[in-house]
């Protein structure tokens, strides 16, 4: 069974071994930056449900949210300004600008563009 403790000096002596190999290697990180660093990459590459992350990290759904919550700003804001909205206040509608070469049977479309009411 791997304990903490094993893992641990495990990590120590892989330090140790990495800085004799590559002498300009930081061995001041620890094993618990290395934690971060993977749920940082988990919650980057979003192919894992954050419960499960949370759970293989050993912390709750809420300690994940409430430390990496503005992981993926960026990327949020990167698709929902990708989004092309057009108001249409006459007929009380949101039309979305579609990209022509999706799928045609999304909605009610005119020109490219599915029109949402309201």
């Amino acid at each position: 069974m791997m304990t903490t403790t094993i893992l641990y000096d495990y990590f120590t002596d892989l330090k140790k071994e990495v800085k004799k190999k590559y002498p300009d290697y930081d061995d001041s990180l620890s094993l618990y930056s290395l934690r971060h660093f993977w749920i940082t990459l988990q919650l980057i590459h979003g192919k894992v449900d954050i419960h499960k992350v949370a759970r293989f990290a050993g912390t709750s759904y809420t300690q994940i949210v409430n430390h990496y919550d503005g992981m993926k700003d960026a990327e949020v804001s990167n698709q929902l300004m990708a989004v092309k909205l057009r108001f249409d206040v006459e007929n009380d509608g949101i039309y979305v600008m579609q990209d022509k070469a999706k799928d045609e049977d999304e909605g009610d479309k005119e020109d490219g563009k599915i029109k949402e009411t309201t």
